[in-house]
């Protein structure tokens, strides 16, 4: 039988770069298969999916040797893949330029003249399978990260496509709903006979479901391995080699600072009440005090209220009652541009922060701002790219990085600054574990010096390792509020979240490793 796909790339190079991005891969891909595609930031993962998407080289200029073919015809040459291969971005804004959900949703279906019931069923067929019946008339830049996901998913499964190439299409869902979307993933290629090949760095969800793993590192193709019983996540890791900029060993492990209960607020929040448009409440009655030098997990289902809430902290929402303070300042009666002078913020999506031509004039541009002379600019910007471990990507244009790189300039671009306080929504997203934890790691150092850290996030195994306080919510309000050595009196809650909460032994130990089989 022949081959739905069969992939050979001798290389692929983007104009004005001689080092190719992609090299020396030969993949047959038959009807029907789950495959995983993994790797460490930078190593061509996303650039892999463009080419099968047929994005590259037809709408993304770039000199491919080799030949990407489906049913044996070249994709270059097909006169239509819409029908055929659905492609879902790690960037689900980009993919979301309607008014409302529905018309994003029948965007696909309309352009491939379908009958008007044919659009309408389809819109239905594919929210109910990612789980947002009804949401047909809401806009999406009120959704959530993890909702964008999903209607991104969904519009792209409403073209019923023959091939879903997916590039992390759960990374900002809850650990519920990531194991119930790609469930229904996999039903959907054992079924209908769907062919899906995913980007994931959380592979505790796919890795039982998956029928193939391959591995990329620097744009080689390092394994196509079947999945049997002695495949485990280390073993695929170890076949990546060294992963390019990523240090051998994590800083020493430093003892635990304690911070002044009774110190002045890092941030104070009192009876807090925020309103959709609708005039529904986005969050309500919420009160915290979070003290200076902590270092707070705050988690939730998608939509709970996570992000809503931390964008009241440097004014970019103003709710309709109740106070917040950053550092004693009225949030109220102080503009965005002042109360970051206090508070960092890194975005769930990095794209959203980014105004600079390079990585470097990125970092810089905080401390341009806060009057630094110019040779202590360089000075600090230089030990920060270091720190990072961006030296190869500091004179590139952001937009020109991969996601997890992307993330971490951004981060570097924030924590330059030396903010009094942080705020990261997400901050390990579109990272390879590694990477993640390397990043977490310069976070923990800066929360050792006395940054106050507040870190929206849906792994747990990272928040028990860094978080000393957990704050939980659920539709909009705030449900639980506790540090780590209470989380056992919790178990239920962690559980409504799709958490099965390890053997706690304090913070950095190993038995979180092992009971999460990392």
């Amino acid at each position: 039988m022949a081959n739905l796909l069969d992939i050979k790339i001798d290389s692929l190079c983007f104009p004005g770069t001689g080092e190719p991005v992609l090299k020396n891969i030969n993949l047959p891909v038959a009807a029907g298969e789950f495959i995983v595609l993994a790797g460490p930031s930078g190593a061509g993962k996303s650039v892999l999916l463009s080419c099968l998407a047929g994005v590259i080289p037809l709408y993304k200029k770039a000199r491919l040797h080799g030949a990407i073919q489906y049913r044996g015809q070249s994709i270059t040459r097909l006169p239509e893949l819409a029908g055929k291969i659905g492609l879902v971005t790690d960037n689900p804004q980009n993919q979301l330029f309607c008014t409302t959900v529905e018309e994003d949703l029948a965007f696909g279906p309309c352009s491939m003249l379908l009958p008007p019931e044919d659009v309408r069923r389809r819109i239905k067929d594919a929210l109910d399978f990612v789980f947002l019946p009804g949401y047909q008339p809401r806009k999406p830049e009120t959704l959530s990260g993890g909702e964008m996901q999903r209607v991104v998913l969904a519009s792209v499964l409403a073209m019923n496509p023959e091939i879903l190439l997916l590039d992390r299409p759960a990374d900002q869902l809850d650990p519920k709903g990531r194991k119930e979307i790609y469930q229904r993933l996999h039903r959907l290629s054992k079924v209908q006979g769907k062919t899906i090949i995913v980007i994931e760095e959380t592979w505790e969800d796919v890795m039982p479901l998956a029928d193939r793993f391959w591995g990329l590192n620097q744009g080689n193709l390092v394994y196509d391995l079947p999945n049997t019983k002695t495949v485990t996540i280390s073993s695929l890791r170890e076949k990546w080699g060294p992963v390019k900029g990523m240090p051998k060993t994590g800083p020493k492990a430093v003892p635990v600072q304690e911070y002044r209960s009774d110190a002045l607020p890092a941030l104070e929040v009192r009876d807090l009440y925020l309103r959709y448009e609708n005039g529904g409440f986005a969050l309500h009655n919420l009160t915290l005090n979070i003290c200076p030098g902590e270092f707070v997990a705050l988690m939730g289902e998608n939509g709970a209220g996570k992000t809503t809430l931390t964008k009241t902290f440097n004014g970019l929402l103003r709710p309709q009652k109740g106070s917040v303070t950053v550092n004693g300042l009225d949030t109220q009666q102080h503009t965005t541009a002042q109360l970051s002078l206090h508070l960092g913020y890194l975005f769930q999506n990095p794209l959203m922060q980014v105004c600079c031509n390079s990585v470097e004039e990125e970092i810089a541009f905080a401390l341009k701002v806060k009057k630094y002379p110019k040779d202590q600019i360089a000075a600090i910007v230089k030990k920060t790219i270091q720190e990072f471990g961006l030296e190869q990507a500091a004179s590139l244009h952001p937009y020109r990085l991969s996601r997890g790189m992307l993330q971490k300039a951004a981060l570097a671009s924030v924590l330059v600054a030396n903010p009094g306080i942080l705020v990261v929504d997400e901050p390990t997203s579109n990272m390879s574990y590694e990477e993640a934890r390397d990043a977490l790691e310069i976070i923990d150092r800066y929360n050792k010096k006395g940054t106050t850290v507040i870190m929206i996030t849906h792994h747990l195994k990272f928040a028990l390792e860094f978080c000393r306080r957990f704050l939980v919510m659920k539709n909009g309000g705030l449900i639980l509020d506790t540090d780590t050595g209470s989380l056992a009196h919790h178990q239920e809650i962690f559980a409504d979240l799709g958490f099965a909460l390890p053997e706690i032994s304090g913070r950095g130990g190993n038995k979180h490793e092992t009971a999460l089989g990392l």
